[in-house]
C-alpha cells in the first residue's frame, strides 16, 4: 500500500496520511511541506468516548471501499485534465485546450484564454449532465502574456474558443472512453474527442484518500474524503465542501500551494 504524508509549513505538524486510490500510482513515497490544505469542516475525527446512542455512526461507504479499492474509480471513471483535440470540425489543439474532471464531480475548461468557469457534472451510465455554477466570461482575454501583446484579432479567437467550449459542455449528454481516450457528445450530436495530456509530477498525481489528520481518523458520511492532485493542481473533497489550489513545487519533497478557493458546498 502505497502512503503520502503531508505535513504543515508553518509547525512541521503532519496534517494528512493518504492511499492512492486513483488510476496513477506513486512511484515513491515522499514528505511534503503543504502551505495551504483546508478540509471540509463538516468532518471530523470519530468520537471514541461518546456513548453508544451519541457515537459518530459507522461510515455507510465503508464496506464499500474496503473490498479491492476500486470505489473512486467506480464513482469517476473521467476524474482527471484532458486535452481537446477536436471540437465538432474545429481544431482546437491551436487554443492548447483542456477539460478538468475532479473526484468530487466537479469541473473547469480552458481554451486560450485563462479558463476556469466551475461547474458540477454527474455520471449515469453513459450519460452525462453538467450543472454551471459560473458563467463563461472571458472579457478583454489578456490572461497572458502572449495574449497581452498579440493582437486583438488572436485575443478574440481565443476568447471564442472558450465561449464555444463552454457551450459545448453545458450541452453534455454522453461520454464513451477507451483508454487514454474520451469522446463527449452534445445533445444536438457535435462531438469532442480529447486525450490525456503529459502530467508534469508523475511522482503525486492521482487520487489519494484521506485517512488521518493530526494523527486522527478522517471520518466522513456519504463518501471517503479525497486528495486530488494532477497538473499542478490540488484538491480536496469532503462530505459538504471541496477546496482547490494551484500549486508549484518549489524544492524537492515541498509543495507550495496559492491561495485555496472554495469549489462548492453543501449548508447542511
Amino acid at each position: 500500500m502505497r502512503r503520502l504524508i503531508l505535513q504543515s509549513a508553518r509547525d512541521d505538524k503532519v496534517v494528512g496520511a493518504v492511499r492512492c486510490l486513483g488510476r496513477f500510482s506513486a512511484r515513491r513515497s515522499a514528505v511534503l511541506m503543504l502551505v495551504l490544505l483546508p478540509l471540509a469542516a463538516c468532518t471530523a475525527p470519530a468520537d471514541t468516548t461518546a456513548p453508544p446512542e451519541t457515537a459518530a455512526p459507522t461510515p455507510r461507504i465503508t464496506a464499500e471501499i474496503a473490498d479491492d479499492g476500486t470505489f473512486l474509480r467506480r464513482i469517476d471513471p473521467l476524474g482527471g485534465q484532458w486535452k481537446v483535440g477536436q471540437l465538432g470540425e474545429a481544431d482546437y489543439r491551436r487554443f492548447d485546450a483542456w477539460i478538468g474532471f475532479s473526484g468530487g464531480g466537479f469541473l473547469n475548461l480552458g481554451a486560450g484564454c485563462g479558463g476556469g468557469y466551475p461547474a458540477l457534472y454527474r455520471l449515469e451510465g453513459a450519460d452525462i449532465s453538467v450543472t454551471r455554477l459560473e458563467s463563461i466570461r472571458t472579457g478583454k482575454c489578456a490572461g497572458s502574456a502572449e495574449l497581452a501583446s498579440g493582437s486583438a484579432a488572436a485575443r478574440e479567437a481565443a476568447a471564442e474558443s472558450e465561449r464555444q467550449l463552454g457551450a459545448f459542455i453545458d450541452q453534455l449528454s454522453r461520454w464513451e472512453r477507451h483508454g487514454n481516450t474520451l469522446l463527449l457528445v452534445a445533445r444536438d450530436g457535435t462531438r469532442a474527442v480529447l486525450t490525456r495530456p503529459h502530467e508534469p509530477h508523475p511522482e503525486l498525481a492521482g487520487r489519494w484518500r484521506i485517512e488521518s489528520i493530526g494523527g486522527e481518523p478522517l471520518v466522513t458520511e456519504r463518501r471517503p474524503a479525497t486528495l486530488s492532485i494532477g497538473f499542478n493542481s490540488i484538491s480536496a473533497h469532503a462530505d459538504c465542501n471541496s477546496m482547490g489550489s494551484s500549486f508549484t513545487t518549489p524544492a524537492p519533497g515541498r509543495i507550495s500551494a496559492s491561495a485555496v478557493r472554495r469549489l462548492s458546498g453543501e449548508t447542511t
